[in-house]
């Protein structure tokens, strides 16, 4: 196989049944790119949910593909739709499946006229101020520079959320509803 000429983050996350759906993405991105990292699963508070609103287990995979990060969009909200998500006017509403593309670059050495780092609204802003992002991406490329950081995404998690407070509990996904 040749070489994958770009390297990405994905951000996963799931509080309807994620012990379903999580394994599903992992499977159908897997037969699409090539998955090179998956970090630990963190389960946590949903954002802006409200009580009764189940957790999110969260995670990250890194990733490397021929996609470029238009196309690997496309294809992570394709997975989302056949997991039966339906992207609604309420951004927090309880979902099968969240799959979004944290950060896209090129290969070192990767050949191919105009390719650029970041760009198309990556990352989003969650990735730096969120720990049920920023947590398991830094997990799976700690080495990773994003625009807006002053270090390597480990350097950005250590900073951000070492002293704790961040809400987040490792789980394990096969025990997951």
């Amino acid at each position: 196989m040749a070489a994958r000429r770009f390297e990405a983050l994905v951000s996963v996350g799931s509080n309807v049944a994620p012990g379903r759906w999580i394994p599903f993405a992992l499977a159908w991105l897997g037969r699409r790119v090539e998955v090179v990292g998956v970090s630990r699963w963190y389960a946590a508070a949903a954002v802006g949910g409200g009580s009764g609103t189940p957790d999110f287990i969260n995670g990250a995979l890194r990733l490397r593909t021929d996609l470029a990060a238009p196309a690997l969009r496309a294809l992570l909200r394709h997975g989302e739709w056949l997991a039966g998500r339906v992207r609604g006017a309420d951004r927090f509403a309880p979902r099968t499946l969240d799959l979004d593309l944290m950060h896209w670059e090129p290969r070192v050495g990767a050949a191919g006229p105009g390719l650029v780092s970041g760009g198309g609204g990556l990352p989003p802003p969650d990735l730096l101020t969120e720990a049920y992002a920023l947590v398991p991406c830094a997990e799976v490329w700690p080495t990773a520079r994003v625009r807006g950081a002053a270090g390597t995404l480990a350097e950005e998690a250590r900073r951000r959320f070492d002293g704790g407070g961040h809400g987040l509990r490792p789980c394990d996904l096969a025990a997951a509803p």
